[in-house]
Order: C-alpha cells, then structure tokens, then sequence
C-alpha cells in the first residue's frame, strides 16, 4: 500500500520489503527512506554500497538526546542524500515531522497494524539474539506504543 501525502510517500510493509527496497534502491541516486524498527534498514544497506544506515541512537549522550536532536539528524540525512547516498533513518515522530517542514523528501516504511504480533515476535527475537540497548529499546517502545506508532505514520 502507498500513498502520497506531501513531500513523502508511505510504504506499508509486506513479506517481500527487502525485495521492494532492493529494487528501489537499485537506481543509486541520493534518496531517504525513514523505516521503523525491525524493518531491515541495517540488512539492506550491508547489501548496497551506496547506503547509508544512519543509526538515531548515536544521537544519544549518557542516556539523553539534545532536545533538537532530530534536526541535526536529518540534516545529516538530507545532505548525505544530497550526495547521491541512499539513506536509512529512524522513523520518530520528531524526525518525520521536522522532514516535512523542510521540504525534505522521503519514504516512510512502516509495518501494518495487522502484523502487531508478528512484528513483537521480530523484535523480542532480535534483542534476545543480540541483547543490545537499541534492539531492548525497539522491542519495549514497540510494546508499549506500537498502535500510536502505526497510526502516526498515516
């Protein structure tokens, strides 16, 4: 399912996301693409050289974010696109919103409201495989607010 809305387009994910993005990213001009957690930004960018996995918790100092972090961030991103890089970010409300404001273009990819289980199933076995601060913090924000988060992406 796509769907235009401004300066972005919303993807709402499928089984074959990896393909479909493969396939976008194929064309190699500078492009961001704002993916929620468990979406295979990390797994896509390993296999295209021209991509950027622009990792939001390195934004993050002794636990806290400067308040206008996501501005920086997506600066970062926009030139990095600019440069003809294919950049993955993170998906926070933040970011999106402050994209929007500047015009920025993007792709938003999202999971469905309807893969809610699944998707926990994903990012529980994801931290218990690799027992790391950003996989703990996707699985427990997903938990806590993954309606919120879907419903925000439309």
């Amino acid at each position: 399912m796509e769907k235009d809305k401004e300066n972005y387009t919303a993807m709402c994910y499928t089984k074959d996301i990896e393909k479909t993005l493969g396939n976008l990213c194929e064309d190699k001009k500078g492009k961001i693409y704002v993916g929620y957690p468990g979406i295979g930004k990390s797994t896509i960018c390993k296999k295209i050289d021209n991509c950027v996995d622009l990792e939001s918790s390195n934004f993050v100092i002794n636990g806290k974010r400067d308040e206008d972090w996501y501005k920086v961030y997506g600066k970062i991103a926009k030139h990095l696109s600019d440069q003809g890089k294919i950049v993955f970010t993170s998906a926070h409300a933040e970011l999106r919103n402050y994209l929007t404001s500047e015009g920025i273009e993007y792709t938003a990819i999202y999971p469905s409201m309807s893969l809610k289980e699944e998707w926990l199933a994903k990012l529980k076995e994801r931290y218990e495989e690799e027992d790391t601060p950003k996989n703990y913090n996707a699985y427990l924000r997903a938990v806590t607010n993954y309606e919120k988060d879907i419903d925000g992406f439309s």
